[in-house]
């Protein structure tokens, strides 16, 4: 079962990889901005997924097997 530490790392990893970073720095600075706005559109649906889970089953803590 995951907790919510391996499932924050693993969102973390699949938004940061480092085989993204040398195109990242051909935008230089404004790569800031394209980050900010990724994070933005993917750990926020992720955040409310999760809170939604955690409502609906709460002793499991949002598992179902629980």
């Amino acid at each position: 079962m995951l907790g919510a530490r391996s499932i924050a790392l693993i969102s973390i990893t699949a938004a940061l990889r480092l085989r993204n970073m040398p195109s990242v720095a051909e935008y230089d600075w404004s790569s800031i901005a394209y980050y900010g706005l990724g994070a933005l559109s993917f750990f926020l649906p992720l955040a409310l997924v999760a809170a939604e889970l955690g409502t609906d089953w709460p002793r499991a803590g949002g598992c179902t097997h629980g």
